[in-house]
């Protein structure tokens, strides 16, 4: 409920302040650190929701709001389609739409509804495709809106989005970087700024303080140092886990630049979007179910894009559907209140092992495919 507690600043005359809002019992700390769009976009339905005497009804309350927003599935399983059309037209209409089934019928995106609630999550990993898209097309400035649209829905798609951006500079596209990455930060900026000005304690603390000082969750592998006591040292473990993940985006991107001769117009930019959103759940240091839907789906869509003629090639995307499997399983050990000390550190050790192993396997096969830059077909526009 932490988003409807946001909300309620909004639907009170205070829309400037959603970042006071704070988690009930025993989480009193724990803010609303997501970005303010989906907030706004919730204002309306949850306003509809207390108006048919809902309000004392949270799990009431959020069913209803939740299903006014089962339209983003469709939305997001259209989108993907057509990323792959345009990345290979030459897929049968039963590969289509067995890549329409994977996305709307995925446990992975329904578990950003239910019982997490995080319904900003298909919305931001639909823009973050259209971004790339807008792109791949040659149309930075609007790519540029897109991406600053992404990052105001959910800042986990920052990580895919510095892959791209160091792929972009690295490759020697410095006109496209400045004019779609300076843009999307300019519009990230002038979208966060008034809730800075208008309560600047609450929103630093939300947006820029909560993660880092956050302490280790028992589902990562930043468990086996067990370090969750109040010293300087406990305090710079903690904020360990997002330089890391930074890392690793910055390595594929310049890889594929440097190594691989990669532009942004490859079928396989695809591929290093994937390893950049794997980096979350990888290295993450508090882990939950809904940061597996964003690698799922562009890995989805590479792996379709990608796809060859030729008779040794697979047909279908097996590596998406392993991961499918492997992230659906790992998420039913998230949250788990009586989850002993041993049993987190198993955990995290699977988590993060096995989302290296996807991300290897994927490079693998960037490495191993000739030619290795595969340009976008040019009805993509």
């Amino acid at each position: 409920g932490i988003f409807f507690k946001s909300v309620d600043h909004v639907l009170n005359g205070s829309p400037l302040h959603i970042y006071a809002a704070r988690s009930d019992p025993p989480l009193t700390d724990n803010p609303n650190d997501d970005p303010p769009i989906i907030v706004f976009l919730l204002a309306p339905f949850v306003a509809i929701a207390k108006g048919v005497g809902l309000e004392s009804n949270l799990r009431g309350e959020v069913v209803l709001v939740t299903l006014c927003f089962i339209i983003l599935v469709p939305i997001l399983g259209w989108l993907v389609v057509s990323a792959i059309d345009r990345l290979n037209p030459g897929l049968s209409p039963l590969q289509r739409l067995a890549a329409y089934a994977l996305v709307t019928l995925s446990p992975l995106v329904w578990l950003c509804f239910s019982p997490w609630g995080h319904i900003e999550q298909p919305l931001m990993i639909g823009l973050l495709i259209a971004t790339v898209l807008a792109l791949q097309a040659r149309r930075e400035l609007l790519a540029g809106v897109l991406g600053g649209l992404t990052l105001l829905t959910g800042l986990t798609a920052a990580f895919p989005l510095l892959a791209l951006a160091t792929l972009l500079y690295a490759s020697g596209q410095l006109r496209s970087l400045w004019r779609s990455a300076g843009l999307a930060v300019l519009i990230l900026a002038v979208g966060v700024a008034p809730f800075l000005l208008a309560d600047q304690h609450n929103t630093a603390y939300s947006l820029l303080t909560f993660r880092p000082g956050r302490a280790i969750g028992g589902n990562s592998i930043w468990a086996l140092v067990n370090f969750d006591r109040p010293s300087d040292l406990a305090s710079l473990i903690r904020r360990l886990d997002t330089p890391a993940e930074a890392l690793v985006c910055i390595a594929a991107g310049y890889a594929a630049a440097t190594r691989l001769r990669m532009s942004v117009r490859s079928v396989d930019v695809w591929a290093i979007l994937t390893i950049g959103a794997l980096a979350l759940p990888m290295l993450v240091k508090v882990n939950w179910p809904y940061y597996y839907a964003a690698p799922f789906v562009l890995m989805l869509i590479w792996e379709l894009g990608a796809l060859r003629d030729r008779a040794d090639s697979p047909r279908w995307p097996v590596l998406s559907v392993g991961y499918l499997i492997a992230a659906s399983t790992l998420g039913q050990y998230i949250g788990m209140a009586s989850i002993g000390l041993g049993d987190r550190v198993i955990t995290g050790i699977a988590e993060f092992t096995v989302m290296l192993g996807f991300a290897a396997a994927i490079w693998y096969q960037l490495e191993t495919r000739a030619p290795r830059d595969q340009p976008v077909p040019a009805t993509s526009g």
